[in-house]
C-alpha cells in the first residue's frame, strides 16, 4: 500500500465484522527505516455524495501532526488505539523516537463503529490520504502515503 520507494507499507489488511458496528482490523506494518523528528503526519478526509459524483467533494477533516514522536504516547490521539495493538517479534510497539525498523502486526484490533452511527454526516463515499514527510538536511521526503476509500450506507432493517 506504501509502494516500492516508501519506508513504511500497511498490508494484508483485513475488516471482519463479530457484531453490529463492531470489526476487528488485522494488518502488517513494515517500517523499512528509523523514522526519527522532525516529520509531518497529515491525514485529509473527504466526503462526496457518492462514488459517481466526485464534483460534490467536501474536505471533512485535515489534519497536520508536526509532533508526532511526543504525540506517540497519547493516550487520546486518533492512533493510540491502533498502536497498543501493534506486537513485533520484540514484543509491544516502543512508543519512543526514532520509531525502529521493523515487521508489526496488528491482529484483531477490534473497532467500534456504533459510537459515530448516529452523525448524519458519516453516511457518503469517503476518500482519505495519509502521508508521513520527514524533514532533513537535504530537504522534505515523503517516506509513506496511504489512500483509502470507502462508502457507508443506511441499512434498514
Amino acid at each position: 500500500m506504501g509502494g516500492a520507494d516508501s519506508w513504511v507499507d500497511f498490508r494484508d489488511i483485513t475488516i471482519r465484522a463479530f457484531a453490529r458496528n463492531k470489526y476487528f482490523v488485522s494488518g502488517i506494518l513494515d517500517i523499512k527505516k528509523a523514522l526519527k523528528e522532525p516529520m509531518l503526519l497529515r491525514e485529509k478526509i473527504v466526503k462526496c455524495k457518492s462514488a459517481i459524483e466526485m464534483d460534490s467533494c467536501a474536505d471533512f477533516i485535515d489534519v497536520r501532526v508536526s509532533t508526532l514522536c511526543s504525540r506517540l504516547k497519547d493516550k487520546s490521539a486518533m492512533w493510540s488505539g491502533f498502536v497498543n495493538h501493534l506486537k513485533s517479534d520484540k514484543g509491544d510497539f516502543n512508543r519512543e523516537c526514532p520509531i525502529e525498523p521493523g515487521t508489526y502486526i496488528i491482529s484483531n484490533y477490534s473497532y467500534d463503529q456504533g459510537e459515530f452511527e448516529a452523525l448524519p454526516a458519516m453516511k457518503g463515499y469517503w476518500r482519505s490520504r495519509s502521508e508521513l514527510e520527514i524533514f532533513g538536511l537535504n530537504g522534505k521526503k515523503r517516506v509513506a502515503c496511504f489512500d483509502v476509500e470507502a462508502e457507508l450506507q443506511e441499512i434498514v432493517n
